[in-house]
This record gives C-alpha cells, sequence and structure tokens, in this order.
C-alpha cells in the first residue's frame, strides 16, 4: 500500500504541488511574470488554472496600482508647479504691504490695489485646491464615477419616481408635445450598460435630483 501510495503521490501530485509551490514562491517575491501551465484538466489542474487566474487579477491590479501612482505624482508635480506663480505673487504684494505701509510709501489706492492683486490670487489657489479635489474623489467611489444633477423646481411627483426612466413617460403636469420622455431612460441604460444604474429622487431642500454611477473600470 505504501508503494502504491507513492507512486500515486508522484504520478498526481508531485508535479502539480511543486508547480504551485514555484508559483507561491514567485508571487510572494512579487514576480507576477510567469505562466502557470499544468496540461491534466483533474483536480489539480483546476486548482493550477485558478492559481493561474488569482496571479493575473495580482499582475492587473498591481499595473492599475502603479499606473494611478505615475498619474498621481504627475498631478502632484503640476499642482506644486502651478501653485508656485499665485504664492509667489502672494509673497511678494504682502511683503511690499508690510514694508511700505508703516513707512506711509503707498496711498490708500495703491494698498487697495495690491489687496485686489492678492485677493484675486487666492482666488485662483482656491480654484486649484477644488480641481485636485476633485480629482482625487475620481480615484474613490469603489470604481464607479458618480454623476448628480439638481434643480430648485418643484421636484417630483412621488408618484412620478418609480416611472421618471420608463422609455415615453411623461408626468400628468407635461404637456408639451416636444418631450419626448426619453432622456432619463437614455440615461438609464447607458448607466446599465457600463455596469451601473440611476437614482431618482428629491432633494431634501426642494427640487429633482438625478444620480448617474457609472463603472469606469469596466467601460
Amino acid at each position: 500500500m505504501i508503494c502504491c501510495v507513492t507512486i500515486f503521490y508522484k504520478r498526481k501530485f508531485a508535479k502539480p504541488i511543486k508547480l504551485l509551490t514555484n508559483a507561491y514562491q514567485k508571487v510572494e517575491a512579487n514576480d507576477l511574470d510567469f505562466e502557470l501551465s499544468y496540461p491534466l484538466n483533474d483536480e489539480m489542474g483546476k486548482l493550477c488554472c485558478a492559481f493561474e487566474k488569482m496571479k493575473n487579477c495580482l499582475a492587473k491590479n498591481n499595473e492599475i496600482m502603479l499606473r494611478q501612482f505615475a498619474e498621481q505624482r504627475r498631478l502632484n508635480a503640476a499642482f506644486s508647479h502651478d501653485l508656485r506663480t499665485p504664492l509667489t505673487l502672494l509673497k511678494g504684494h504682502a511683503s511690499t504691504l508690510l514694508s511700505f505701509i508703516p513707512k506711509g510709501l503707498v496711498t490708500q489706492e495703491e494698498i487697495l490695489e495690491e489687496l485686489s492683486v492678492m485677493s484675486k490670487n487666492v482666488l485662483r489657489l482656491e480654484k486649484y485646491v477644488d480641481a485636485m479635489t476633485n480629482l482625487y474623489r475620481l480615484e474613490e467611489q469603489n470604481n464607479y464615477l458618480v454623476i448628480s444633477v439638481s434643480d430648485d423646481g418643484c421636484g417630483f411627483k412621488i408618484s412620478d419616481i418609480g416611472k421618471a426612466a420608463l422609455p415615453f413617460y411623461k408626468s400628468s403636469k407635461e404637456t408639451s408635445t416636444e418631450h419626448l420622455g426619453l432622456g432619463l431612460n437614455i440615461c438609464k441604460i447607458l448607466s446599465e450598460r457600463h455596469g451601473g444604474n440611476i437614482q431618482i429622487s428629491n432633494n431634501k431642500t426642494g427640487g429633482a435630483s438625478v444620480t448617474a454611477r457609472i463603472n469606469y473600470r469596466e467601460s
């Protein structure tokens, strides 16, 4: 029996176990540039195939992360470069005011002009910060891009919320023949085709709100 078990192990398990062990060691060393191939379609073959798929998934995720890190470095470098100009201007104007005002070397009109320039550069900095914040958010939300549109009108009727995305649907208030009732239906179809959905609701403060979620990793 021992001989039979030994022969069976060598024929059935020795090769795939060695392949899997070598593959594990490479993955542990973060070396994903290999192919795990086992010719038989038995249980061990399926296990090797599953390991190969896992390795490919890890390699793909690593590639995405490296690309994101590289893009993040480029964004940070561009952001730092663009910040220098308004910061330098603010520093220069502040230094001028601090030096000249105590000595009475500038008029009130000149002071107001300097403050106006400084205010414009502060607004410019705020725009940069808002832009960067929005870019960072694109890398959050579980691979989903979320687009929300709302207004300050009377909002949807409760009876219309569940039907608004149906094709050719019009509420009882809409009597215009120019409105076909296809806009939200098209949004729904496109969102679902990209692994997402749309949500139709009313804002707490009034007005309608439509939010589309798109899986941009699958797009």
